[in-house]
């Protein structure tokens, strides 16, 4: 497993405050992140539906004082990664309104996958077979 780093910060012209209500209040991301259809808190358990299956989180801190709210995904269902970490904080900018950063990080199997230009696209575990059929593509059948 490799370990992936990612960090997106977002400025939104609303107050800090405003922002921190909707993050820190921890339920509610199904009216703010599209692929969540359903959630709600169970003590310190976030559990969210997306494409008709449940998954859930690990809510581990939230500061309200600092506006920071980290939380853990072991495992889920809608990307080929997991022990999901993150981290969102909503910061203020000069002018008052809101800075929020996302911060994640997840463990993700290395796909060893290579192109070679005379014999397509190829993969350990059959990746190569598979669009081969689906798509046309020649395999590679070189070794890597």
């Amino acid at each position: 497993m490799i370990a992936s780093h990612h960090k997106v910060s977002l400025n939104i012209d609303v107050t800090p405050e405003s922002a921190w209500e909707i993050l820190g209040g921890v339920s509610g991301v199904d009216s703010w992140l599209a692929p969540i259809s359903a959630c709600r808190v169970e003590g310190s358990k976030r559990y969210c539906t997306a494409e008709g299956k449940e998954f859930s989180e690990d809510i581990l801190s939230v500061d309200h004082e600092h506006k920071v709210l980290r939380y853990a995904i072991p495992e889920q269902h809608l990307l080929p990664v997991q022990e999901i970490i993150g981290e969102m904080n909503v910061r203020k900018t000069g002018t008052g309104t809101a800075i929020v950063d996302w911060e994640w990080e997840f463990q993700v199997e290395p796909a060893n996958v290579r192109y070679d230009r005379k014999n397509g696209l190829s993969r350990d575990r059959g990746l190569d077979k598979k669009l081969k059929t689906t798509c046309g593509l020649r395999p590679n059948r070189s070794s890597h």
